[in-house]
């Protein structure tokens, strides 16, 4: 048996047993049990003090006027501790940024516009241009002019290689020579009269052949678009350049889902976005609305033979919808920036387009219900 002591009394006695038919404690074993006596006595003790407190704070309770859960209620008061320590300073300042936080929020979801678009495709296109394309095939052996450049009618533009019909000419050329040779010995020899001409038609045909492998410019103008350089294979009827006035103003040809055609009005703020061309965005002004809802393949053909392929093929890769209306809108200006650089618009560059068709308050994009409640 190991008492548990304090000055003045025993307050607890812990005793080891073990059964008979096993061995009596070692030294090792009693030496770790008074160890861990002494660490448990301060605990014992305490316990058996409360107890004895307990029992007397009963005892002395029956005898009160008061009942015992009361005068048990009064003794424990106080001692709870608090979850969390409000300060008041903090308290007073946290509500009013509370409530104007609250007031903010709510007064921009009442008259914050959230905007709806409307979005397409569009060709860059040049009021009063013309196409210029090859009447012969044949790889081009020269170009005369550059882009942006001023023309005057006639003026040689591309021309193409053509050594089979040089040649053919050389010989003409040679051949109507020799004959006005003839012809001078004898000027009343009839047949040598008539091999002259003959020659002179075949001199001239050759060199309609040659001539015809030019392509000079049509107009007075300015050269966009170049669309050929020398080595490069030109076949009948094939795209070379385009010729603009000089002063012509650029225009926006874009194709906008039919089922915005009624939100859709002139005068309206047209955004477009250069296709290969980054942070290049621009802002133009409808002029022309054409609500009648086309097919692609019928929209298409509102860009000119030279672009049809091309917006055609745009129009088929976007999944918006089978039917399309044209709007036409003026750009402010020959020039666009992209990426802090200057260029010069090209007839039938492709972009996508939007138009700002309707805006709501933000309240109303989450409750719906609200949007007969709020300013327009």
């Amino acid at each position: 048996m190991i008492p548990v002591i304090t000055t003045t009394e025993t307050v607890a006695v812990i005793t080891l047993t073990r059964n008979a038919r096993q061995p009596a404690y070692q030294p090792i074993e009693q030496v770790a049990m008074v160890a861990l006596t002494r660490e448990v006595a301060p605990i014992l003790h305490h316990l058996a003090v409360q107890h004895l407190q307990r029992t007397n704070e009963i005892k002395a309770d029956k005898g009160s006027l008061y009942r015992g859960e009361a005068l048990e209620a009064h003794r424990n008061r106080g001692q709870e501790g608090q979850l969390v320590q409000l300060t008041p300073g903090w308290v007073r300042r946290a509500y009013p940024m509370l409530v104007v936080a609250i007031l903010a929020a709510l007064g921009y979801a009442i008259f914050v516009k959230v905007p709806t678009y409307s979005t397409g495709t569009a060709v860059v296109v040049f009021e009063g241009s013309t196409s210029v394309t090859g009447t012969i095939g044949g790889t081009v052996e020269k170009v005369f002019v550059k882009e942006n450049e001023a023309v005057k009618k006639g003026d040689p533009l591309v021309r193409l290689n053509t050594p089979d019909e040089v040649a053919q000419l050389t010989a003409a050329e040679t051949e109507w020579r020799d004959q006005q040779i003839q012809f001078l010995f004898d000027p009343t020899d009839e047949q040598a009269r008539k091999q002259m001409k003959s020659a002179a038609t075949q001199r001239d045909q050759a060199l309609a052949r040659v001539e015809a492998r030019t392509i000079r410019a049509p107009r007075d103008g300015v050269v966009t678009n170049l669309h050929v350089k020398e080595g490069v294979a030109v076949q009948p009827g094939g795209y070379v350049l385009q010729i603009t006035d000089e002063n012509s103003e650029i225009e926006v040809l874009a194709f906008l889902p039919s089922k915005d055609s009624p939100r859709i009005r002139e005068k309206m703020g047209l955004q477009l976005e250069l296709d290969g061309y980054r942070k290049a965005r621009v802002i133009g002004t409808i002029n022309h609305v054409q609500s009648d809802a086309v097919s692609g393949t019928e929209a298409a053909k509102l860009g000119g033979e030279m672009l049809a392929e091309s917006i055609a093929r745009e129009l088929q890769a976007s999944a918006q919808t089978t039917t399309w209306i044209t709007v036409r809108a003026r750009l402010p200006s020959r020039l666009f920036k992209a990426e802090h650089n200057s260029y010069h618009y090209h007839h039938g560059m492709h972009a996508k387009v939007e138009v700002k068709i309707q805006s709501k308050p933000f309240l109303a994009t989450l409750l719906p219900g609200l949007q007969k409640y709020l300013p327009e």
